[in-house]
């Protein structure tokens, strides 16, 4: 059987660089979809935009954090099942790249210990990695830097069963509506439908590593994906910064998985307008 070896001091090479590129610089979807935003006229929210479109432009020129949540570090890996890790593992590689990435570049450490003993780790680590095992000899590596504001107001419901579309609606719309200005809108949305308990709120994060403007292939979806945008932009009140003028929502991204005949998981995962996330394939 063939099998492709990538160095362990290559994949924290690239770690490192998606950290850097990620923190510093939106990606050119995010940026566009912030400068093209609906401010709603005159007053705190169109001001509050024009601040997000200056830092942008700061932090990217400047090389300084885009938000001073620096984020939770999350990898997102898709495996080709012919790549072995030489030289030490995938796990060590990118917790190594977190740890020096947020002490060289003077990133906020924002990891504790646990929900109870509260005592920061000091590195950002351990960080947080989710798998997929494809065909192949690639690896595509995926990083996101998620702040605390946003992923707290992120909500998980199992749904009855024959809640449709329009349970799907209500729920994301409760969601955001009760979010209110904590996750900093003009928001992304991650939405996870199917699976189980355990993995609809990993789809919802999932989805929001896709590219803005980029559509579900199913076209039902796909269509699903704009009606939540334009249903929480029409409803929600929330606004820019939550002073309830303008856009709330850019962008929304729907993954999907199959689920047990009596169940409906349904998950929202938020993001911030500092949607920081890169991608590289090794």
């Amino acid at each position: 059987m063939f099998c492709r070896s990538i160095g362990y001091q290559t994949v924290l090479r690239a770690a490192e660089d998606l950290i850097q590129k990620a923190s510093f610089r939106l990606p050119e979807g995010v940026e566009k979809a912030l400068r093209s935003a609906d401010s709603g006229g005159d007053g705190p929210g169109r001001d509050s935009l024009e601040m997000i479109q200056r830092n942008m432009d700061v932090s990217a020129r400047e090389k300084v954090p885009l938000c001073q949540d620096t984020g939770l570090a999350f990898f997102y890996i898709r495996l080709g099942g012919s790549v072995v890790i030489e030289g030490g593992s995938l796990e060590g590689a990118l917790n190594e790249a977190a740890a020096s990435q947020y002490a060289s570049l003077f990133l906020r450490k924002s990891v504790v210990k646990s929900p109870l003993r509260r005592i920061n780790t000091g590195t950002n680590t351990p960080v947080i990695i989710h798998y997929e095992i494809v065909e192949g000899d690639e690896l595509e590596i995926n990083f996101m830097a998620k702040g605390g504001g946003s992923e707290n107001k992120s909500r998980m419901s199992m749904l009855n069963t024959d809640a449709g579309e329009e349970g799907v609606l209500q729920f994301v719309l409760d969601t955001v509506t009760e979010a209110g200005p904590d996750p900093c809108p003009p928001l992304f949305l991650g939405i996870g439908m199917g699976g189980s308990f355990d993995h609809a709120p990993w789809l919802a994060k999932k989805a929001l590593f896709r590219p803005v403007r980029q559509r579900h292939p199913d076209p039902l979806m796909a269509a699903l994906e704009e009606k939540i945008t334009s249903h929480v932009n029409t409803l929600s009140g929330v606004g820019i910064q939550g002073f309830g003028r303008g856009v709330t929502v850019l962008d929304t991204f729907i993954e999907t998985a199959p689920c047990h005949i009596a169940s409906f998981p349904l998950a929202v995962n938020i993001n911030c307008h500092s949607a920081r996330y890169a991608q590289v394939v090794l």
